[in-house]
């Protein structure tokens, strides 16, 4: 009975799906007020920012461009569109005093670091758990080397 029941409710489902509703056979042309909105959203998405002539390419998605002022726009093709930004604001992974694991001096605070025979330990805690990471102790960055040497030194209480 039950199989019954499954098989007759496909069946209608499918019949039902085939048939088109009536507002999609009377296909009616756009309003004005429709194709007014068309053209202003078109409008607004022209002036979202677009890579200028004279850029130059600096790697796959990425051009750079020196404005009349002096200044240097980085242009990035990102899933989300075009963004736009100067290039002393550009986000950098080395050199800032920040890990590639996204260690900054303001988050070392919390950083716990453990000898484990040539390499260092880290340990760090987030909002949804513990981050970990070992480097070789000759690969320590400036961050870490201060995290480790504020481990290894007794405090004076």
């Amino acid at each position: 009975m039950r199989l019954l029941f499954i098989f007759s409710f496909c069946i209608m489902s499918a019949w039902a799906a085939e048939r088109p509703a009536k507002k999609d056979r009377q296909a009616k042309a756009p309003a004005p007020q429709a194709q007014a909105q068309a053209q202003a959203g078109a409008q607004k998405q022209s002036k979202s920012p677009q890579i200028p002539r004279g850029a130059v390419p600096v790697g796959e998605g990425v051009h750079e461009f020196t404005d009349a002022q002096g200044k240097v726009w980085v242009y990035r093709q990102t899933p989300f569109g075009l963004s736009k930004y100067l290039r002393d604001s550009a986000p950098s992974a080395g050199g800032t005093g920040q890990t590639p694991f996204g260690l900054s001096q303001a988050a070392a605070g919390n950083a716990r670091a453990t000898e484990e025979g040539d390499s260092i330990r880290f340990e760090r805690e987030l909002p949804f758990g513990k981050q970990v990471w070992t480097r070789k102790k000759g690969e320590l960055t400036d961050l870490e080397r201060a995290i480790w040497e504020r481990q290894s030194t007794p405090s004076k209480e």
